[in-house]
């Protein structure tokens, strides 16, 4: 068992590498891709472009949250027996093909009521034309296309196989940025229809090739049974209860600013938003590769072990991205101009509110990861629902108040600090951990680090 965790210590290392380069390239790509869009898209055709990828991210979130986590979770101490994760494997597609399937009917229902809707009066013909009929018609196609592609990263990951993972979201990224460049090239000018077409059309090229290559495992789609139906979906209604909530507090932020101030206003809070990735991206990749150890450790009721890991992790990755949150705050004005151009002044203090709350994401992302860990999503499910409801209220009265956003903004240091004080809360009474400890562990570390570098200069 000590030697089987050693390994997965060792793994976790390498793959936090693996990810954080994956992701960070990711990053770079949708950085780039923004700066662009920017630059060439009016900002109320960009801001449909952002609705359509916030709408399509959420209903990804669903499918992703129903199978990712408890995949990872009754597969993390079963490696080796293949028919076993057949099994996983069938029962994933089956569940994931049955949620899209509904919502292909769900949406199919409302497209064929739009022309009714514009009979009756109850929409426009130009808001339908302008984002209604065309965006769903692509919604739902990507949506199919885009299963393979998710399939694979999924069974990935539950195999911790994290170098392919980071090599399909940068290939998306990278196709449509050529098919962008193809499409102002030959028609002078960019739009949101564009963009949903070159979106769809990288993603299926990805996944055309995931089956190819045999990662998305479609084989095993029969190999499924009821018992591991059910016992995904039991997991999985509290992990996309999760995620869901938690894509909706970045989410709820963009829908309410587009609803109260228009497209052009999500522009403004778009741009500071993608360059909040220097903090959340690294995040994301090592926070992600932790899930396996500390499932194991769990399972194996070493919990104080469990509590020294977590310690570890969140207080190194807290420490390590603490300069970069602070950087970003004292030079949020020229990030915002190299990424946005001019017309983007509105967005500075924006981004300073963000790396605010920046400093605080990677403990609160651990406290949500250490929940699932220790076999409780339920508690995370339920802090994620008071930081939606601070979220949402806090947003409705500063826009009420102040009409900008970075009124908005601000109303994310609030929801994050009750998300992290919590989380950690929640965890106590299943293992021994505290934030003073991780944040105290982080400085510690940091100190040593800084140490031996100064001790090196010295040399």
């Amino acid at each position: 068992m000590d030697l089987s965790l050693q390994r997965l210590g060792k793994l976790i290392r390498r793959n936090a590498v693996v990810s954080l380069l994956g992701n960070g390239t990711s990053a770079a790509l949708g950085l780039i891709s923004l700066g662009l869009l920017a630059r060439l898209m009016t900002k109320e055709e960009f801001g449909l472009w952002t609705l359509f990828l916030a709408f399509f991210t959420l209903f990804d979130v669903v499918r992703n949250g129903f199978i990712l986590n408890g995949l990872i979770r009754h597969t993390a101490t079963d490696t080796d027996n293949e028919t076993s994760f057949r099994r996983w494997v069938g029962a994933a597609w089956q569940l994931s093909a049955m949620l899209t399937a509904s919502l292909v009917v769900l949406l199919g229902l409302v497209l064929l009521a739009l022309p009714q809707a514009v009979r009756l009066g109850w929409l426009s013909a130009d808001s339908v034309n302008i984002g209604g009929g065309g965006a769903i018609g692509w919604f739902l196609l990507l949506a199919v296309v885009s299963m393979p592609a998710s399939h694979s990263m999924w069974f990935w990951h539950a195999r911790s196989r994290f170098a392919p993972i980071q090599l399909i979201r940068p290939g998306i990224q990278f196709l449509q940025l050529m098919l962008i460049g193809i499409g102002y090239w030959q028609f002078h000018e960019l739009t949101s229809s564009w963009l949903y077409a070159s979106y769809t059309i990288a993603y299926g090229t990805i996944s055309v090739g995931t089956v190819l290559i045999r990662g998305s495992r479609l084989r095993d789609f029969f190999q499924g049974t009821s018992t591991e139906r059910r016992a995904l979906f039991q997991f999985g209604k509290f992990s996309t209860g999760t995620l869901l909530l938690s894509n909706l507090l970045r989410s709820s932020d963009t829908f309410l600013i587009a609803a109260w101030l228009g497209p052009a206003a999500v522009t403004l809070y778009t741009v500071p938003q993608r360059l909040l990735e220097l903090v959340e991206m690294p995040t994301r990749s090592i926070v992600i590769t932790a899930i396996p150890q500390l499932a194991a450790l769990h399972q194996q009721q070493k919990l104080a072990h469990f509590a020294d890991e977590f310690h570890r992790f969140a207080g190194q990755l807290w420490i390590a991205l603490l300069p970069i949150a602070l950087g970003g705050f004292i030079f949020a004005e020229p990030l915002v101009r190299l990424l946005g151009g001019e017309g983007f002044g509105d967005s500075v203090m924006v981004l300073r509110f963000f790396m605010i709350y920046a400093a605080l994401v990677p403990l609160e992302r651990y406290s949500g990861v250490g929940l699932d860990a220790l076999g409780h999503p339920h508690r995370n499910l339920q802090k994620v629902i008071l930081m939606l409801i601070v979220n949402i209220v806090g947003d409705v009265i500063a826009l009420y108040l102040f009409k900008s956003v970075a009124s908005v903004a601000f109303v994310s240091i609030a929801t994050f600090l009750v998300g992290l004080l919590m989380g950690f809360r929640m965890m106590k009474p299943y293992a021994a951990v505290s934030l003073p400890t991780a944040m105290r562990v982080g400085l510690q570390q940091g100190g040593q680090l800084v140490n031996r570098v100064r001790h090196e200069f010295a040399r």
